[in-house]
């Protein structure tokens, strides 16, 4: 369109043929869009009138149902993302967003701001180590399966920003946000559950007065060092051994000193051997240790038993002192002497049996008692 004054300045052939540029164009246009145009004959008057039919709204109505669709997307779109902000920031459990290629927190819901103790502005920009207590070597493989989605369930150690130790499970899946990755932690502190696993675990697999193996994680510990030895023929030993002077204690002082004994005993048979070493209490008086990884030769191997055994019954033979008190206050001191009978068996995994294995370092006790008790004998097996 040209404005009045131009137009009244441009000469009738000039004008006609700007007109018939225009028609042409609105023409291709139309036919392009599938529209039909009625236009009149231009006549050589000034006066100049373009007719359209209906159908030449139609691109008019296509822009404005695109126009509408977009606008509803976008609404759309607002909608789910107030649904998930509301989601991040309400929801019970910690919530994290870790930007896994730098190990940075990006954010986090309140909920994880109240647990870990750390403001919302100092957890964003807290490299992730910084609340994991296991070091980066030992969870490089975990955020690789992460990554690759091979396993999104987890158990990490958390520290708090007071120094307290959490427990946590975390369940991570992977999320992209304007073009980089991220980790979406869902968290969960396991701390009471674990344990009170703990605890279940304990009831089944030690005895409950010293805290010892029982003799059922005591079996499983027997076969897995047979069946080490066996791979490496390296000798192990099972030293069993029972109290002496055990009875008469119960009898004049009652059960309470004579639980007191047992677990100076226990304590005592910990400090006499190594910590791969395995010291359990089979039943009343009786307890077994085992000593693993001896040397591949037998003679070594039983020079090495007997040094142990030797200084396991120097340790039982020292006076043991009981202080009874009530309402703490000491009302009686007990004073006992006790010494132990000790059977040892060495196998290397190739010839015995463990009921086998057993039953031999039971013989050997057995003869150290009925040769006078604070002894220490060998299995030997008979011609």
């Amino acid at each position: 369109m040209f404005p009045r004054d131009k137009m009244q300045k441009l000469s009738r052939h000039t004008l006609l043929a700007e007109i018939k540029r225009l028609n042409i164009v609105i023409d291709k246009l139309m036919t392009s869009s599938n529209v039909h145009v009625n236009m009149p004959v231009v006549s050589s008057k000034p006066s100049i009138s373009l007719i359209s039919s209906a159908p030449a709204r139609q691109p008019f109505n296509e822009l404005k149902l695109a126009l509408s669709d977009n606008v509803a997307c976008r609404s759309n779109l607002r909608e789910s993302e107030d649904i998930y902000r509301q989601l991040f920031e309400r929801h019970d459990a910690i919530m994290l967003l870790i930007d896994y290629e730098s190990g940075i927190i990006v954010n986090a819901n309140p909920t994880a701001v109240q647990f870990y103790g750390y403001s919302l502005e100092s957890l964003r920009g807290m490299h992730v180590n910084q609340i994991n207590v296991q070091p980066e070597s030992e969870i490089h493989e975990q955020r690789q399966q992460a990554i690759l989605g091979v396993q999104k369930r987890f158990i990490f150690e958390h520290r708090l920003a007071n120094g307290e130790v959490r427990t946590v499970e975390v369940h991570i899946s992977t999320v992209n946000d304007k073009g980089k990755k991220l980790f979406f932690s869902i968290i969960h502190d396991i701390t009471l559950r674990k344990k009170s696993d703990e605890m279940i675990r304990n009831l089944a697999f030690r005895d409950h007065l010293t805290q010892l193996p029982n003799r059922r994680l005591f079996n499983d510990r027997l076969s897995q060092i047979m069946t080490a030895c066996k791979r490496s023929g390296q000798h192990a030993a099972l030293i069993m051994l029972d109290l002496d002077n055990f009875k008469p204690l119960n009898d004049e002082h009652g059960h309470g000193v004579g639980d007191l004994m047992l677990i100076s005993v226990s304590d005592r048979l910990n400090n006499c051997v190594r910590k791969i070493d395995t010291v359990a209490r089979l039943g009343g008086d009786e307890f077994v240790v085992m000593l693993n990884e001896l040397d591949l030769d037998l003679m070594t191997s039983t020079a090495q038993a007997a040094v142990v055994a030797e200084k396991i019954r120097a340790a039982l033979s020292i006076p043991y002192t009981f202080n009874l008190a009530n309402n703490g206050l000491v009302e009686k001191t007990v004073k006992h002497r006790s010494t132990a009978s000790i059977g040892i068996v060495l196998f290397n995994g190739s010839e015995l049996s463990e009921g086998q294995i057993m039953k031999c370092a039971d013989d050997a006790m057995y003869e150290a008692k009925q040769n006078g008790r604070n002894q220490i004998r060998f299995y030997a097996a008979k011609a």
